[in-house]
């Protein structure tokens, strides 16, 4: 039984992370750093603008990683919640997830359904 909590997780877990504003979020930080750098090269940019500047980048670069954290934390609330089914089922879910055999069938069957549901996966990631 544990097999098959472990492998709906997994789904559940790509389902959520598929569904997760992910990818705007790496492209403000794509954004966001060629400017930082553009502003430290700047010779013209007097020193004190740039630490005016950068405090603001880093910020703003600040903010996204909190981001990505909670969107990523997020992803795993699919495992908490079969957790909590286990639980009432008196089932070894967490022993079985957190083992070895656990951790690559949750990857497999995570990846396989990755593929098969939205195609290629590196074209989503």
């Amino acid at each position: 039984m544990h097999w098959l909590l472990a492998g709906l997780a997994g789904v559940g877990s790509v389902e959520l992370f598929m569904r997760l504003p992910i990818l705007p979020t790496l492209a403000a930080f794509r954004a966001t750093i060629p400017s930082v750098f553009m502003i430290i090269r700047s010779a013209r940019i007097s020193d004190h603008w740039k630490e005016k500047a950068l405090l603001m980048y880093a910020r703003r670069i600040f903010v996204l990683t909190m981001f990505l954290a909670v969107y990523l934390s997020g992803a795993f609330v699919p495992f908490i919640l079969v957790y909590g089914v286990s639980i009432a089922m008196s089932v070894p879910f967490m022993e079985f997830t957190l083992s070895v055999i656990g951790i690559l069938f949750v990857t497999v069957v995570s990846l396989c359904y990755a593929k098969v549901r939205f195609g290629r996966v590196t074209k989503q990631l």
